[in-house]
């Protein structure tokens, strides 16, 4: 898969990390030019300086062969703006990492209008793993983002569901 993440924090990180071991093609995507480096050298990704809000940005770093975008930086705002800059430019399946809750209650809004995949809540997902008795924490993660679209996922998108999680 093609894979492009927008964020080299922590999770960004991680998700670079883990799904180049995987053998999927990655390219990341941060203002900051030290992470893009560290993050580019320590794992087999591409990496693209600059604002990822940005169409010429999304461009270079492979948009439109991209077959998910996944939005990790600080600001909820920044991850909703890249996906549905992506969704529009492409049809790849977006995922925008979000903390405020508003966001995670209005994803019908947000997937209907704006095309969005995915809104991923960490907090909302913990929260969901400590009350499931099911299966433990994963049956509770594999509800996170209320969407419908995660009916019939690859086994490896839910894989990325799953690394989002950790902030």
């Amino acid at each position: 898969m093609n894979i492009i993440i927008v964020g080299c924090g922590k999770v960004g990180r991680e998700l670079a990390a883990q799904l180049s071991k995987d053998n999927n093609d990655v390219t990341v995507v941060d203002i900051n030019p030290d992470l893009v480096r560290n993050v580019s050298t320590l794992y087999d990704v591409m990496g693209v300086t600059g604002n990822g809000t940005s169409f010429e940005v999304l461009a270079q770093a492979g948009v439109d062969h991209a077959d998910v975008l996944i939005a990790v930086t600080r600001s909820d705002e920044v991850n909703l703006l890249c996906c549905v800059i992506a969704r529009k430019a492409t049809k790849c399946f977006t995922i925008a990492r979000v903390s405020n809750p508003v966001y995670s209650r209005e994803y019908k809004y947000l997937s209907k209008e704006l095309g969005i995949s995915m809104i991923y809540n960490p907090a909302y997902g913990a929260a969901i793993c400590l009350i499931s008795s099911e299966n433990g924490c994963s049956s509770g993660a594999s509800r996170i983002g209320t969407s419908p679209l995660l009916t019939g996922m690859s086994s490896q998108t839910r894989r990325l569901q799953s690394l989002c999680q950790k902030s």
